[in-house]
């Protein structure tokens, strides 16, 4: 009878400990349980930045537009027939000013001894020329070159300066060339403006 109860209980610890044991090993740190798969975020495209966009919108504005074909290489064409490509924001190549320079000099003669109406036809020419020529260049011209000017007291050899798109002269007529080439230099500087001497 006593053998009997001792089995009884023996039984009751053993199934006690194999309770405890299943429960310890659910709660376990060293069970693995499912893992939620990690989502990469997905962000919106970056989007191929437009040369001349300049505030960002995704297009271009008709002043956009502008701003881009004026900024554009451009190829000039040099008298021997050949071409050459020119930056606007760059200064001209020397080819391009010795193409002009060659271009004008011819109307430079003509004016520097030119009288009174004689002065007119020449003069004209030589608007002509700088305007021509900023228009195939797309950017500001400017030519120094001598004329004789008469002040009331006779006529006088001045060194003076045209410009494309500028209908009276902002520098002052001077005998000196280095002072009137430095005038329309700085009057330039500020413009995109080249400055061309004729000789």
């Amino acid at each position: 009878m006593k053998s009997k109860r001792s089995i009884s209980v023996s039984a009751a610890l053993l199934l006690t400990v194999l309770l405890a044991g299943c429960s310890a090993s659910t709660n376990s740190p060293s069970v693995l349980e499912p893992v939620a798969a990690a989502v990469t975020p997905t962000g919106s495209p970056t989007q191929t930045a437009i040369p001349g966009d300049t505030n960002a919108d995704g297009t271009l504005s008709e002043f956009e537009k502008q701003k881009v074909a004026k900024s554009a290489v451009r190829s000039y064409t040099l008298p021997d027939g050949s071409s050459i490509d020119v930056d606007p924001s760059q200064p001209l190549p020397d080819a391009v000013v010795a193409a002009l320079q060659a271009q004008a000099s011819p109307i430079a003669q003509s004016i520097r001894f030119a009288e009174g109406d004689a002065t007119i036809q020449p003069s004209e020419a030589m608007r002509a020329s700088v305007e021509e020529q900023a228009a195939l260049l797309d950017r500001g011209i400017t030519y120094v070159f001598q004329a004789l000017s008469d002040d009331g007291s006779g006529p006088l050899s001045m060194w003076m300066m045209v410009a494309s798109n500028i209908d009276v002269s902002p520098v002052v007529p001077n005998p000196e060339m280095s002072v009137t080439l430095a005038a329309a230099q700085g009057w330039a500087s500020t413009r995109n403006y080249e400055v061309i001497t004729i000789q």
